[in-house]
């Protein structure tokens, strides 16, 4: 039994896609920022590692059941990938939590002001479910970086912005931790 479990926890580690969302997962977004920051290493510019969080995912979830809480993601992520370029990779990090991993030439142009629009377009949108139109509350945390005093930590910038998440929900707006 205790090899099944292995195996079984082997395969899942293995797995880099989201059989919700079709989206990547947190082991994909860790590769994704990992090559990215060797990308800014390398090529120059800033990695930005930006996190949305769907606060009241849980109270969905509670008030009605997984299957409306699954479509209220799904509509998330529709939307998320509709606000972001091409290039910039799009993942669900957690239950409920989207990462998002951008470069930019430039650090100047990793600020909460630029990705703003993002902000509100997730937030300022109510999302249709078969239960009805449900609400979100949003929460969003921005950490950047470049590679000029070494390359950024992948740990540290995912640790700092999901501590950031719930500052932002508290604060109602967007939180940026800049480190350069």
């Amino acid at each position: 039994q205790a090899s099944l479990q292995r195996l079984c926890n082997d395969l899942r580690k293995g797995q880099l896609l989201d059989p919700l969302t079709g989206l990547g997962n947190r082991s994909f977004a860790e590769q994704t920022l990992n090559d990215t920051i060797r990308q800014v290493e390398s090529r120059g510019g800033a990695v930005c590692f930006l996190m949305i969080s769907i606060q009241n995912y849980e109270t969905v979830k509670d008030t009605y059941d997984t299957t409306i809480a699954g479509e209220l993601v799904l509509s998330v992520s529709d939307r998320i990938q509709a606000l972001v370029r091409p290039l910039d990779m799009v993942t669900y990090y957690a239950p409920g939590q989207f990462a998002l991993i951008l470069i930019q030439p430039s650090i100047e142009q990793c600020t909460a002001e630029c990705y703003e629009r993002i902000y509100q377009g997730v937030k300022l949108k109510s999302y249709s479910t078969s239960a009805g139109f449900q609400e979100v509350e949003i929460a969003m945390s921005i950490w950047a970086g470049t590679a000029e005093r070494g390359p950024p930590k992948v740990n540290t910038m995912m640790e700092t912005a999901l501590g950031n998440l719930e500052r932002s929900h508290q604060q109602d707006t967007n939180v940026f931790e800049h480190i350069s």
